[in-house]
């Protein structure tokens, strides 16, 4: 996107559909992310969640001017670059509703991650993530040490592509968009034609098509 590069190290305002309106420095702009520097954090932003983005003429209140350390600007970014990245790093992630997940990124698989949230194993598809935030090596989340809130090592292993995996949990719990309104919380009896059956507490069965799954929380 060489258009938006004349706006490299200018204070930019980007809109998120379902977020608050982000302005920082454009630091990077790849093929399908782009970078920010806001309130002294990178923030890295799929394209295709990029709604409307402009130049940001004056600074707004609570907005940080602050310029972004010139060593640590990015090159040639992309999708699976920035998720490598990531991974192993304490994260911010934003997927919808307003709601930011804290975690790491423990695994990237086709077309989907996973990502530990305080004990919580939850996998999302790479569409539905509006943008991450990686914290600096030396933060200290909480105040607890890393190895406090970093995932335990395990011999997990886990399907290539999304759909997959959900064929793999069929007979077991879930919790579907864990962390927001919709979340749903039963029995995956099955995956089929990218339709999932789940059935909760009360024997009631539901059915969700994959286009409405934002995140999957194993129980």
């Amino acid at each position: 996107m060489d258009f938006l590069k004349p706006y490299l190290d200018k204070q930019i305002a980007i809109d998120i559909p379902g977020d608050s309106r982000h302005t920082g420095i454009l630091v990077d702009v790849g093929s399908d992310f782009l970078v920010i520097w806001e309130d002294s954090k990178y923030l890295y932003v799929p394209t295709p969640h990029v709604r409307h983005l402009a130049l940001h003429s004056k600074l707004e209140s609570g907005t940080s001017s602050l310029q972004p350390p010139s060593n640590n600007y990015h090159a040639s970014i992309s999708y699976a670059s920035t998720l490598a990245h990531a991974k192993g790093l304490f994260c911010d992630i934003y997927l919808a509703e307003h709601h930011t997940i804290s975690g790491y990124i423990t695994n990237i698989q086709t077309d989907y991650f996973i990502f530990f949230s305080l004990n919580k194993t939850m996998l999302i598809p790479f569409s539905r993530l509006k943008w991450i935030s990686p914290y600096d090596n030396h933060a200290n989340p909480y105040s607890l040490d890393h190895v406090q809130l970093a995932p335990q090592r395990g011999e997990a292993t886990w399907a290539p592509t999304f759909g997959a995996q959900l064929h793999a949990q069929e007979g077991n719990l879930i919790s579907m968009n864990e962390g927001l309104n919709t979340h749903q919380i039963g029995l995956l009896l099955a995956f089929e034609n990218n339709m999932l059956e789940l059935v909760t507490a009360n024997e009631t069965k539901h059915y969700y098509h994959l286009q409405h799954v934002i995140n999957i929380c194993l129980v």
